[in-house]
């Protein structure tokens, strides 16, 4: 099976709706996770199963910008996530990587598109 994991992070959004910041407010980041693989796919966050994707399927999340990685166990993945491609996004910066550890091939394509575009130095505008 070929496809691709897609994982959107658009920009920051607050749990709380008073916009009044307090210290016990947890920074948070709006995610649209959609399934582009010809078959339906588990999608694991964190961790923890989430939901199950159907093939030109979708969901948005509002998660910590803790939140874990991202990934599924598709093609030979693992509900672990040891051996999978995984996404992970870290702070306010927006940064995002992705990672597998171990050895043999991908179990999935994944793309990961920021929301706004890469200034002339390829940094993405915070």
């Amino acid at each position: 099976m070929i496809g691709a994991l897609l994982l959107l992070p658009l920009l920051p959004a607050s749990l709380l709706a008073n916009p009044v910041v307090e210290e016990r407010q947890i920074a948070s980041r709006q995610y649209i996770i959609s399934n582009q693989c010809p078959a339906s796919i588990n999608l694991y966050i964190g961790g923890q199963f989430d939901a199950t994707l159907a093939t030109g399927g979708n969901t948005t999340k509002v998660l910590a910008e803790t939140a874990g990685l991202f990934y599924t166990d598709a093609n030979g993945g693992n509900i672990t996530g040891s051996g999978t491609l995984r996404a992970g996004f870290y702070g306010s910066e927006q940064y995002y990587y992705l990672v597998r550890e171990g050895n043999g091939p991908l179990n999935t394509g994944m793309s990961v598109v920021p929301e706004r575009p890469a200034v002339s130095d390829g940094q993405v505008q915070p």
